[in-house]
């Protein structure tokens, strides 16, 4: 049986623009990963300084800010599943 390779799927145009998304999401994870690194390494330094007090609050303000975002995200899933039960009843 024949092996068929991936790539043949696709035209040119697609495994193009295949390589930019691929590029592209690397980069962006490599940035991410710097990103995070950053953060640590500036939190083990308020750990490393007696300055737990400064970290806990920070982190305490960071986790209203998520929940609040959460909230935001809960209301408007809630709303989409409302207007599709509407849309869903009026087509009855």
């Amino acid at each position: 049986m024949e092996k068929i390779n991936w790539k043949d799927k696709y035209s040119e145009n697609q495994l193009k623009k295949k390589r930019w998304l691929d590029r592209r999401n690397r980069k962006k994870a490599r940035q991410q990963s710097k990103l995070t690194a950053a953060e640590l390494e500036e939190q083990l330094q308020l750990v490393l300084t007696g300055e737990q007090g400064a970290l806990v609050n920070r982190l305490k303000e960071e986790n209203m800010r998520l929940r609040t975002k959460l909230g935001q995200y809960q209301s408007k899933l809630e709303n989409i599943v409302l207007a599709g039960k509407e849309m869903l009843d009026s087509d009855e």
